[in-house]
């Protein structure tokens, strides 16, 4: 029987600041990576960076700006504010950003007209998590109770559907075209396939899961280690990284962004590919990696304290990419 699992979306871990050597057994066969919603602040599109960054509001800044950005711009240039009033979750869809506001609704953002309207009112019902695999938008709504719900929205035909109830409001994940809930109590994972109109419960892991891909394998992490396990029913599993300072882990298609802290507690960014089974370090960072793609990272804070920093993937170049 598999051990109680608590699975994080945000992927953020708390670990010793003492380093211990990075490795990789490179005995291990390469894996398909999927896509994965990792980052509840950042969104990259092609070129296009969306981001939150602080906001002017009566004199004072605060941290709820919505913008838009082409990552080849000058950093004199801060970037298009889409909206001042965003939380997190921004997705893309056919020419419209989807998102939750600071009043926990969610809402849509025609990129053309710039027009906003919302689409789920929370109420007293607040919105925790959302997420886009194809035409179905995801995501988990809390009841009077704090119960949270899994509801599926159909872009193309405005109708809901509610898919689970007691599921853990932070965990909400892609598998394949599948949908993926951790319950309540964090000992199973629910998946619901839109084609069937499934729903299927799995044990949860031993480690916390960071990553299930379409393959059906699955990245783990504990014991200040990344383990692979075949797939989602698996029992054994095969480990690929150790560090005893991984704070941040990222996946995107075949690489995997890894950042640790080193003695002296500064950030260090390391990027493992499968096909190659190899890691190298990109460079030392002043944030933590928010979001990335196959040239450059993101990097910011939790709260917009400081700049947002851009790292040349090939070079290690960082540089300033917007301040407000």
């Amino acid at each position: 029987m598999k051990k109680k699992l608590i699975i994080i979306v945000g992927i953020l871990i708390v670990c010793s600041i003492f380093i211990n050597c990075l490795f990789i057994n490179n005995e291990k066969e390469p894996y398909i990576l999927g896509r994965n919603h990792h980052c509840f602040l950042f969104n990259i599109v092609d070129n296009t960076v969306y981001f939150k960054d602080d906001v002017l509001v009566n004199d004072t800044y605060e941290f709820k700006g919505l913008y838009k950005k082409d990552a080849g711009t000058s950093s004199q240039d801060s970037g298009e504010l889409l909206y001042d009033k965003y939380y997190s979750c921004v997705n893309y869809y056919k020419g419209a950003l989807y998102f939750i506001d600071i009043e926990h609704n969610i809402m849509k953002l025609d990129l053309n007209t710039k027009e906003v309207g919302s689409i789920v009112e929370s109420g007293e019902n607040s919105v925790k998590n959302l997420l886009i695999i194809d035409n179905l938008m995801y995501y988990l709504q809390g009841d009077k109770d704090d119960n949270f719900i899994l509801f599926a929205y159909d872009l193309k035909t405005n109708d809901t559907v509610q898919i689970a109830e007691q599921v853990y409001w932070l965990y909400l994940f892609n598998y394949g075209n599948a949908i993926c809930t951790l319950s309540e109590n964090k000992d199973k994972i629910n998946v619901w396939d839109p084609d069937t109109d499934e729903l299927k419960q799995y044990d949860s892991f031993e480690f916390e899961v960071l990553q299930i891909w379409d393959d059906s394998s699955v990245l783990c992490y504990g014991n200040d280690r990344l383990y692979l396990y075949k797939d989602i029913e698996a029992e054994e599993y095969e480990e690929i990284v150790h560090s005893e300072n991984i704070i941040s882990v990222i996946v995107r298609k075949t690489n995997i962004l890894i950042s640790t802290l080193d003695e002296y507690g500064m950030i260090e960014v390391f990027l493992y590919s499968t096909p190659n089974k190899t890691i190298r370090k990109i460079a030392n960072a002043d944030y933590v990696p928010r979001e990335f793609n196959d040239q450059f990272i993101l990097c910011g804070s939790d709260s917009g304290v400081g700049e947002i920093q851009l790292i040349d993937i090939e070079t290690g170049k960082i540089s300033t990419f917007a301040q407000h």
